[in-house]
């Protein structure tokens, strides 16, 4: 069996330890002890033979101490998770500012899903802080991300969903350049992005 890479990337505090580590344990993880960098192997099960599939979800440190460390796990990834808080706007405007072009930099052909984390705290967010679906959806499509995705870790709503999605992201077809476009340039860029609230 292959094992795929899956690096989750984006800003301190946006739960993207929670989101790893509640799929791991499957119970809410909540801990703030920031991450400089971890790794787990999970097995996902997918498609209509319920296939397994194990997948190396790679957790990195959002602070910018240590933006030049980062990009080492970067290699050899097959799928990036670039998350966001739906309760804070501002994660969302360095999705775009800065994670887009940090991961396009390195890793300029791995498909990339923005992630929506915290959907169960949206409701009660300031309302110049929260992010609205549409608003995911169309940063999703403005940094050519194949798919938008909440979730919220708390409740495991999307969690199994999102796993699922990246195992088929980081199963597609590659080229001999190890490009998930199978070698044609444009074909990432092509692709309409698809966008999932649960």
């Amino acid at each position: 069996m292959d094992v795929l890479k899956c690096v989750v990337v984006g800003d301190s505090n946006v739960g993207k330890t929670s989101l790893i580590m509640t799929y791991v344990q499957s119970a809410f993880y909540e801990n703030s002890i920031p991450t400089v960098f971890d790794s787990h192997i999970v097995t996902v099960n997918h498609g209509e033979a319920n296939k397994s599939r194990q997948l190396v979800v790679c957790d990195t440190a959002g602070q910018e101490t240590y933006d030049r460390l980062r990009p080492l796990s970067y290699p050899d990834t097959h799928v990036f998770l670039l998350c966001f808080s739906v309760n804070n706007s501002t994660s969302l405007s360095n999705v775009i500012e800065k994670w887009h072009w940090e991961l396009k930099h390195h890793s300029p052909n791995t498909p990339i899903i923005l992630v929506g984390t915290k959907s169960d705290l949206r409701a009660s967010a300031p309302t110049d802080k929260a992010v609205s679906s549409e608003r995911g959806c169309q940063v999703a499509r403005e940094i050519k991300a194949i798919k938008y995705i909440e979730c919220s870790a708390r409740h495991q709503d999307g969690l199994h969903r999102l796993f699922v999605e990246a195992i088929a992201a980081a199963d597609m077809p590659r080229g001999d350049n190890g490009r998930a476009d199978g070698g044609n340039r444009n074909s990432l860029n092509g692709l309409k992005t698809l966008c999932s609230v649960l």
